[in-house]
């Protein structure tokens, strides 16, 4: 959001934009120049998942409780265009044209949701945003053919990359304390979501037996500490055999003196020129922009095999992807990764400006232009 906001033009446009909370994301907003409105209440739609638990049901009648605040800031702040910046919010889409039909409505969707998951669920959601959504952009082709498939036009607006602001020299000498000249330095980038498959790459790592590799660990902490009466049962429970998912994360990072962990850092370039290889294990689809990232730098990727990870990799000439969700698969990869190494490198070296092109900021931030003209031509 941030880059379509930075890319907008302020002569022809002037955003508002509602988030749930006042946080650092408003204050950077407020620093641009953007207002920004706060709406405690405003909910998501639960993600494929089951719908009919006890929580899922309290979210969906508290989405329905937030439809009146949402339709007093309609009404106080006039919009001429309601850009909806997630998929899971699409009920605020029919609020707007419920409300007001004369307002133009937007829907970004970042999501990847399954043909064959949650079929009701994700049902509903299509119908909503193709009645409800005057346009439609999706961030890659796979969320685009969710709404094609049901014969809407949908333009695709790549999150755009532009890594010659993102450097800070990160020495891995620094990292890890040591000379890493003669070392194979791995990244995994996903911190401890189960869904990117921190404990995955962990545990096949931490079973090679190569003295020269290591492994950096983005988005952890090293120093893993008990906060809380929640963690401090988790921590209860490890103890009698019965450890969290985190637990077993650092369990892993404390047995293996290969494996060091940073916090999550904006400025990668540097860490995406030092290392051997990017390893990741998503555990569900969704869009995998590191590996793009490192493509465009031309950086090595071990990456589930997915519709975006296809789309990202030129089809795959440009990682190494591996069968989704299956370890042995990923496993395989890894122990081989010297063989394959130089092949993907070599392509990389011309491959990758394909991708460059596909994220390309002027290119993308055209096309966005395009939506709004259309859009607002349209509404006036």
């Amino acid at each position: 959001m941030l880059n379509i906001l930075k890319e907008l033009d302020k002569s022809k446009y002037e955003p508002v934009v509602l988030l749930r909370e006042h946080g650092p994301l408003a204050e950077e907003l407020n620093n641009m120049g953007i207002k920004t409105l706060t709406m405690p209440n405003l909910r998501t739609v639960p993600y494929n998942c089951s719908a009919l638990t006890p929580s899922k049901i309290a979210r969906a009648i508290h989405i329905i409780k937030s439809f009146s605040t949402f339709k007093k800031i309609l009404i106080s702040e006039c919009p001429k265009v309601v850009y909806i910046n997630s998929m899971m919010l699409y009920p605020y889409l029919r609020v707007t044209k419920r409300m007001n039909n004369s307002i133009g409505t937007i829907i970004h969707i970042r999501e990847h949701w399954e043909e064959g998951s949650h079929r009701i669920q994700r049902g509903i959601a299509i119908s909503h945003i193709a009645r409800y959504a005057d346009e439609i952009i999706a961030i890659n082709r796979y969320s685009a053919s969710m709404l094609e498939k049901v014969g809407r036009t949908v333009t695709i607006v790549y999150d755009w990359i532009d890594l010659s602001k993102r450097y800070q020299p990160m020495p891995m000498a620094t990292i890890f304390k040591e000379d890493c000249s003669n070392l194979k330095v791995f990244m995994y980038m996903g911190g401890l979501q189960q869904i990117k498959g921190a404990l995955e790459v962990l545990s096949s790592f931490s079973k090679l037996e190569r003295d020269d590799y290591r492994l950096l660990v983005l988005g952890i902490n090293s120093e893993y500490k008990t906060q809380g009466v929640r963690s401090f049962i988790k921590h209860l429970l490890s103890r009698i055999g019965y450890p969290s998912y985190s637990e077993k994360v650092f369990s892993l990072i404390k047995s293996d003196k290969r494996i060091k962990c940073i916090p999550g850092t904006y400025y990668v370039k540097d860490l995406y020129d030092q290392v051997y290889c990017i390893l990741s294990y998503f555990t569900i689809p969704h869009a995998n922009l590191s590996l793009a990232e490192s493509v465009i730098e031309g950086t090595v990727n071990i990456a589930a095999l997915t519709p975006e990870s296809l789309e990202y990799s030129r089809n795959g000439e440009l990682a190494i992807l591996f069968e989704e969700n299956n370890l042995d698969s990923f496993n395989a990869k890894i122990r081989e990764i010297d063989t394959l190494h130089h092949i993907v490198k070599s392509r990389l070296r011309d491959g990758a400006k394909d991708i460059e092109h596909l994220f390309d900021t002027r290119r993308n931030a055209s096309l966005l232009q395009g939506v709004y003209s259309k859009l607002t031509n349209d509404v006036k």
